[in-house]
């Protein structure tokens, strides 16, 4: 019985790790592409601060624009496309590692083969979740740089018009964008820490419930 669930256990785990790692690409792939926008916003803010030699104006302020939205719109299609993704993968790594922790229990005095496995599939799994939580708060932290080249640019000294446009795009970036899972929590290491924690219990109780049956 032992083995049969710990056998279970590691096909399930294997279709759950190769979703964990497109997932992973797909979140570095996200990170890279928004690292690219913020450096050519970062290079066409500080056009804007140049006005003396800046003969088009107007169309570094476009450009500024343009980027902007980019970004937004990068946040919004990203947070669109993980967040139902991220709640089933993260409600699946607790289950998956309280029984995991719980079947080696069961046989960890029998360093068997099936048993150093089934150890080996534990660690993966939560270097893979560590994985994605780490990368998801890289993107996170990537919404303030662009609060920073906005607030250190010297927008106040272009035309009225220009500064209007440009303190609606402040207002813009200093909403923070934080990558959820459907709301119920945000994707970073301080929720990886909770999610270990509430696997550890969910074993405990599992274990106790085991030992009065």
């Amino acid at each position: 019985m032992f083995y049969t669930v710990l056998l279970y256990l590691q096909n399930i785990h294997i279709t759950y790790c190769i979703i964990f790692v497109m997932c992973i690409m797909l979140i570095i792939g996200l990170c890279t592409y928004s690292d690219a926008l913020t450096q050519d916003l970062k290079v066409v803010v500080a056009n804007l601060d140049k006005k003396e030699k800046n003969e088009n104006l107007a169309m570094t302020m476009r450009q500024t624009i343009d980027l902007q939205n980019s970004i937004v719109m990068l946040n919004n299609s990203t947070q669109n496309i993980l967040s139902k993704s991220l709640f089933a993968l993260f409600a699946i790594f607790v289950v998956m590692v309280s029984f995991s922790i719980l079947t080696l229990d069961q046989g960890i005095h029998d360093l068997s083969p099936e048993i150093l496995l089934g150890l080996q599939d534990l660690l993966l799994q939560i270097a893979l979740n560590y994985i994605v939580c780490k990368s998801a708060e890289r993107l996170n932290s990537m919404s303030f740089e662009v609060t920073k080249i906005f607030y250190h640019s010297h927008w106040y000294q272009l035309p009225i018009n220009m500064q209007k446009m440009f303190i609606f795009m402040i207002r813009q970036a200093q909403t923070p964008f934080n990558l959820r899972g459907l709301n119920f929590f945000t994707c970073c290491l301080e929720q990886f820490s909770k999610l270990i924690r509430t696997s550890i219990s969910y074993y405990l109780l599992l274990r106790q419930f085991r030992e009065f049956s």
